[in-house]
């Protein structure tokens, strides 16, 4: 499996974030992008992957890395990236994929920024751009679990349009929510046809130009 069906290589966009730092450029996860990913892990806080992870984590597993850029046709992954003499280094990555107990139309997203990169809007452009790639995949609904007292991250959803709802099992846990378009009735009603699985992968993440 590739990040897209179609193996694209699409960058999304550069922009220069409001400090003196290097360009951060948006791309999609592909199947070659291990290093990128295990150096990510490595360079966040123990509190920062904690979060990301909800365990305890050193580093990524071998399996656990090929399901991080092995993307699944329904899914999306977005990484922010610097380059430092035609080598890229990763500085953050967003994702959103289906849960084994969501709705068909939903999505479970994740996001991570790492700790020197924090608070330059790296989050919220790929998060913005993870946005557009669930709209164009016809995806209802995107949603993460924060925990309960990360109100940083709270607020931060909140920004970005999401609704904060009680976690329906664990009470460390917060659900943040953002519905992307009606459930399937409201959209028959309009007159509005549901994308298939196949229609929703080629079409979604088509993004050219800035984020």
């Amino acid at each position: 499996m590739d990040a897209r069906v179609n193996g694209t290589t699409l960058e999304i966009g550069a922009e220069h974030p409001p400090r003196d730092t290097a360009p951060v450029f948006l791309r999609h996860v592909r199947p070659g992008d291990g290093a990128l990913l295990d150096g990510l892990v490595r360079a966040l806080s123990d509190a920062s992957r904690y979060r990301r992870f909800h365990a305890v984590v050193k580093e990524l597993s071998e399996p656990w890395r090929a399901r991080l850029t092995h993307v699944a046709p329904d899914a999306a992954a977005l990484l922010a990236i610097v380059r430092d003499d035609e080598r890229e280094i990763a500085v953050g990555e967003a994702r959103y994929a289906t849960a084994e107990d969501a709705a068909a139309d939903e999505r479970e997203f994740a996001l991570v920024v790492a700790d020197d990169w924090q608070r330059l809007g790296i989050g919220a452009r790929l998060m913005r751009g993870l946005i557009r790639c669930a709209e164009r995949a016809d995806v209802r609904a995107l949603y993460g679990d924060v925990f309960a007292d990360n109100t940083a991250l709270l607020a931060f959803a909140q920004r970005l349009g999401f609704s904060q709802r009680r976690h329906p099992t664990d009470a460390r846990l917060a659900r943040v929510v953002k519905v992307l378009r009606p459930a399937a009735g409201a959209a028959a009603q309009t007159g509005r046809a549901p994308a298939t699985a196949v229609e929703s992968s080629l079409n979604a993440c088509a993004i050219e130009g800035p984020a």
